[in-house]
């Protein structure tokens, strides 16, 4: 693979260097200063020739080395560099000049030359902000009516602060800084100098040329704008036709990568540092206003899309990815990144978006998705208050329907568990200490309220000491992000004896149980015309036969709509393996997952004889469906098998010939506790006045030890 030659000193040169280089494309990087040098990292790939070079070195060096191509990424307004390297190239080598998105914008006064816009400064007062680098310095400088006025933004680098000091600057008036910078950094320098008149170049989105403006504009400055040269816009490309060009040269086609990424609670303060380097990285970021706005100050060149729908941002990123301006040929690298709040893995958009994926085959073929996990409400209220929440019971009632979080949080009372609940607000909030107000326990009740944020609130509150008007007063607003953590205090326990406790033969965990276990009607799952569910009645009695354990490892195999992995994951404290083949019904488990709020509950879009080699041993397994592998099922498990210790297996069938090869099987294996039942049930179907009794399938539900 031959080398290609890069001229830089611009962001879009580092990003392309970057870029290509994670592709094993080698090349030599040109950049006039050490500062230039700076932001571009050196490595295997990347040979950077740090100083400036006039039209014989350019040549030198081109003939020195056979270069597949020549980019051309230096500034918009390096007309003579440029015009020195396409003079240079005597050979013809494939040049590409790298355009600079422009930004046209109402505000300002624009000119063509720095003398028309010196001429016109003469005839202004005031403090004069000059942001356009200090190479034409000496044009401002030399008019002393000017220099006395000026204060200069430039780069902190040795040779630009040399150059200020040759031309009679103050120190006091050098702004030495890294760019880009936000509209609120801009408008602090204009208000920190009392500028009257901001002058820039029309940068574009890399230069923080709208930044300026804006900023400008709402401090009641004025804006001189020097325009681009007519000559950059000629015969030039994007970064992301530079890199498909290289990369189509030398047959390379490389996913494109598609990050969901966790941005903690505001996105700013907690941004972990990959997270930080993926969205520097980006060529499209998508998310909420709120959530891009947080961001925006890391990525000038990204183009941002403020979609949070996970539908809209697939057939989005579809027409994106699509989308081949050179070749036809599809090449395009693009780095994708959608945003979500907290952690991609706690109760967030992240599940909703690669379920939206699996329904696009190709898509998830061509491009590799990839996660980021950030700070959770979770991990950082359990921070704040200084609480350890490895045993915590976690709850959700956002989004979710008040009787089954209700009933969560019912169990978890009454199990004298810790817990964390993520509300939907202030109303939730109220009904929360409701309950836990009428209770003879003893609580802490911690709030926090847009935690991390500027505003953040965190109250402490003990339920015993909680009066009538107390709620309404915790917060300076209703409006905002809550959290609460309910912590048991062990010390102030109710008087009452462990007798006490006990309702006849039934105790408070058997209570919470049955919370959880029994009741759950058929229409209560979410179902659709394809997906087979195992009907309640019937249900209950195999989750009877599985006689599952706190702590258990439990496979459901042919999971349908997970009515089976729900209940059970409902009725102990479990890990469930949820395996099922069809798509369509494991997007009908996760729903129904998220309805139910289960969070031990893992789904394997494959046929069981591919994935359970790679499970752990279970304790329990239940088969509803196997695809006609029963036997091989059956084998794999009692390869797992471990210690002597047995694992309790669970089958339904429907069927006579699934029903003779379980019995072949029980045959050809030493099965112990063999326990087989048929269930003949039949329920009430209305028929005009009366009630007629309306047979299900019978089904016979065969238990064994392995």
């Amino acid at each position: 693979m031959k080398k290609i030659l890069l001229f830089a000193g611009t962001t879009e040169g580092r990003v392309i260097a970057e870029k290509l280089s994670r592709y094993g494309v080698s090349m030599d990087v040109c950049v006039a200063t050490l500062y230039g040098k700076d932001l571009i990292k050196s490595s295997k790939y990347i040979n950077i020739l740090e100083g400036r070079l006039d039209l014989s070195d350019m040549k030198e060096l081109m003939k020195k080395n056979d270069y597949q191509i020549i980019i051309d990424a230096t500034h918009p307004y390096a007309t003579d560099v440029s015009k020195n390297i396409k003079e240079a190239n005597e050979d013809n080598i494939p040049y590409l000049r790298i355009k600079r998105d422009s930004i046209n914008s109402d505000y300002g006064t624009y000119f063509d030359s720095y003398d028309e816009m010196i001429a016109e400064l003469k005839n202004t007062t005031g403090n004069i902000l000059l942001t356009t680098g200090s190479k034409e310095l000496n044009r401002f400088a030399s008019e002393e009516t000017l220099r006395n006025r000026l204060y200069v933004r430039i780069i902190p680098g040795e040779e630009s602060i040399r150059l200020c000091k040759e031309a009679g600057i103050e120190r006091e008036k050098i702004i030495a800084m890294q760019g880009p910078f936000s509209i609120g950094m801009n408008r602090a320098l204009i208000d920190q100098y009392d500028i009257k008149v901001l002058v820039t170049k029309e940068s574009g989105t890399a230069g923080g040329f709208l930044e300026k403006v804006v900023a400008a504009k709402q401090s009641d400055a004025e804006c001189y704008v020097l325009r681009r040269p007519k000559e950059d816009t000629e015969e030039a490309v994007s970064i992301y036709e530079a890199v498909d060009k290289v990369l189509l040269l030398n047959g390379i086609n490389k996913k494109s990568i598609i990050s969901l990424v966790g941005i903690g609670m505001d996105g700013l303060k907690t941004l972990t540092l990959e997270a930080k380097r993926v969205i520097e990285d980006a060529d499209i970021i998508y998310g909420a206003s709120r959530m891009v706005n947080s961001v925006a100050h890391l990525n000038h060149l990204a183009v941002y899309k403020k979609m949070y729908l996970s539908h809209e941002i697939v057939s989005d990123i579809e027409c994106e990815l699509n989308n081949t301006p050179l070749s036809g040929q599809n090449v395009t690298e693009k780095n994708i990144v959608i945003l979500y709040s907290g952690d991609t893995g706690f109760y967030s958009g992240a599940s909703g978006i690669r379920e939206e994926f699996l329904r696009h085959k190709e898509l998830c073929k061509k491009y590799k998705i990839k996660t980021l996990p950030g700070i959770s409400s979770l991990s950082m209220m359990a921070a704040k208050c200084n609480i350890s929440y490895e045993n915590i019971e976690v709850i959700s009632s956002h989004g979710v329907r008040e009787e089954i979080w209700k009933k969560k949080l019912n169990a978890g009372i009454i199990e004298d568990r810790d817990i964390f609940l993520l509300t939907s607000g202030k109303e939730d909030v109220r009904k929360i200490i409701d309950i836990i107000s009428g209770e003879e326990k003893a609580y802490l009740i911690y709030i926090g309220k847009n935690l991390s944020y500027e505003d953040e609130e965190l109250k402490v509150i003990n339920v015993k000491d909680l009066k009538e008007n107390d709620i309404d007063e915790l917060f300076s607003s209703d409006e905002g992000l809550y959290s609460m953590i309910l912590k048991r205090i062990p010390e102030a326990e109710s008087d009452k004896s462990d007798e006490e406790n006990i309702d006849g033969d039934c105790t408070y965990k058997d209570k919470a149980d049955d919370l959880n276990i029994l009741g759950i009607r058929d229409e209560e799952f979410l179902r659709d015309e394809k997906t087979p569910m195992t009907k309640e009645e019937v249900r209950e009695i195999i989750v009877s036969k599985l006689r599952l354990r706190d702590g258990d490892i439990f496979f459901d195999i042919g999971s349908g709509t997970g009515s089976i992995a729900i209940q059970a994951s409902l009725l102990k404290d479990i890990e469930v393996f949820a395996v099922e083949e069809k798509t369509n019904a494991c997007l009908l488990i996760k729903k129904n997952i998220e309805k139910f709020g289960c969070r031990n509950i893992s789904v394997f879009n494959d046929r069981a004889s591919n994935v359970i080699d790679s499970f752990p041993m279970p304790d329990t397994v239940f088969i509803g469906g196997s695809g006609g592998e029963i036997d091989e099922i059956i084998a794999k498990l009692r390869l797992k098998k471990k210690d002597n210790k047995a694992i309790r297996v669970v089958i339904s069938t429907v069927t006579l010939e699934t029903e003779m090869e379980i019995y072949n099987i029980i045959k050809k294996y030493e099965v112990l506790d063999l326990d087989i039942v048929e269930v003949n049930i039949s329920k009430a179907r209305k028929m005009g006045r009366y009630n007629l009794m309306k047979a299900e399938n019978p089904i016979k539900i065969i238990s064994f030890k392995l």
